[in-house]
């Protein structure tokens, strides 16, 4: 199924939803970011560090993987 942001306006999360039964969810509170996971265990970060994982993430997909 495809991938794709759901905004839940009710509990102002936005959810990944990938089709499964349980989503990622994301919510903002203040400068802080709270992260979901599927089984409800939550991280605490800040904003400006949430706005570093686009760039993480294409950091760790371009790196070469050892084979």
């Amino acid at each position: 199924m495809k991938q794709q942001l759901r905004h839940d306006e009710k509990t102002q999360t936005v959810i990944l939803c990938c089709g499964s039964k349980r989503c990622p969810e994301l919510k903002i509170e203040d400068d802080q970011v709270t992260i979901t996971d599927d089984y409800g265990q939550k991280i605490n970060i800040s904003k400006e560090q949430a706005s570093l994982i686009p760039q993480a993430l294409e950091m760790l997909s371009d790196k070469p993987t050892d084979a």
